[in-house]
């Protein structure tokens, strides 16, 4: 089933640089956004022709550029702070009320790359990914910040990428080797380990329900492993609970690394950024072919992220209001060319 997406604004910032991560607040009312230049921007998706908000750290000289970014996670509110990471491996957390940055971490270098916020917004932690191929849970809240709660440990040299489960029970992390972990949250234990690609993991994210995890590679493909099927170590001597990884889809399109992977929040569908400067669709029920391409960048797509979708429980394909198809929904996306782009379903 093809979809069809339609270019509704494109935002620009004079003298911003490459744009290279992008997320949606979950009760969306804001888009934050933040790259080479240093600065995290805050946007109303109603109004994208300029800037809420742009945040830079002051000191000497040019500030590095931020290469992973986490909104507070509340749901049905607009997020009070944002995080942020740069290349000097510095975390920073950020008033959104005020503008100041009111807690920072100093690590060493590439000990810190990328951050995801813990989805529950009373637990005030960040899973920071980096060196290593280490993960560390910190403490977000301003009292306390950046204090670590546990170490995790996958295999490979470099942690690129890491997310948590919808439902906070897991916490899944992608390497430079194309080796996925995959921790418990409570306890910081593996929970599994396997290789999903032969070359370096940019971007790893969960399904709305926490059963599928999909990751995008330099392979230039997005695999899909179904979680759900849980039991005990085979080991026999009582270790945690380990989950059967099911290999159940590869798919292929993009002709460039696969950078971002976002899940539309009523899990019907996914979008998928590249380097080869396209994003594309897929259908979560049917895995096959992308079920749309937006021609999307003349250089290289670094980020994509879905405006939040509620499920609708009684809807099914085409029926039951706005937003309910494959061709629904909204979407933005932003890259090399230092743009925001914002994308409208025509099933919307």
């Amino acid at each position: 089933m093809a979809a069809n997406y339609v270019l509704e604004e494109e935002s620009r910032v004079d003298g911003n640089d490459e744009i290279w991560a992008v997320e949606w607040s979950r009760d969306g009312s804001v888009v934050a956004e933040a790259g080479l230049d240093g600065a995290l921007r805050i946007w109303d998706p109603s109004q994208p022709d300029q800037p809420r908000q742009s945040l830079i750290a002051k000191g000497k000289g040019r500030p590095l550029g931020v290469v992973s970014l986490a909104l507070d996670p509340s749901p049905s509110s607009p997020p009070r702070y944002a995080l942020t990471n740069t290349l000097d491996a510095t975390l920073s957390r950020w008033n959104l009320e005020d503008g100041t940055r009111e807690a920072k971490r100093e690590f060493t270098a590439a000990e810190a790359w990328s951050i995801a916020a813990h989805p529950s917004a009373e637990a005030e932690l960040v899973a920071v990914s980096g060196s290593s191929a280490r993960v560390r849970v910190l403490r977000s809240s301003v009292k306390g910040f950046g204090e670590q709660v546990h170490s995790p440990e996958s295999r490979g040299k470099f942690a690129m990428c890491c997310a948590y489960s919808p439902d906070g029970t897991l916490l899944a992390c992608g390497t430079d080797s194309g080796q996925v972990s995959v921790f418990d949250t409570q306890t910081g234990s593996l929970v599994q380990s396997f290789l999903a690609h032969a070359t370096t993991i940019r971007s790893i994210t969960f399904s709305p329900d926490s059963f599928l995890l999909f990751t995008g590679s330099d392979d230039k493909r997005i695999n899909v492993f179904d979680l759900k099927q849980s039991h005990r170590s085979s080991t026999g001597d009582g270790g945690p609970p380990r989950r059967a990884v099911d290999h159940v889809g590869s798919l292929g399109g993009h002709e460039g690394w696969v950078t971002s992977i976002s899940c539309r929040g009523d899990g019907r569908c996914f979008a998928s950024a590249s380097t080869d400067g396209t994003v594309r669709i897929w259908d979560m029920h049917r895995l096959g072919p992308a079920v749309a391409t937006i021609r999307d960048n003349a250089k290289e797509s670094w980020a994509v992220a879905w405006r939040p979708h509620a499920r609708n429980p009684n809807a099914i394909e085409g029926i039951g209001g706005p937003g309910t198809g494959i061709g629904s929904g909204a979407l933005v996306s932003a890259g090399s060319d230092a743009c925001l782009r914002w994308y409208r379903g025509t099933g919307s």
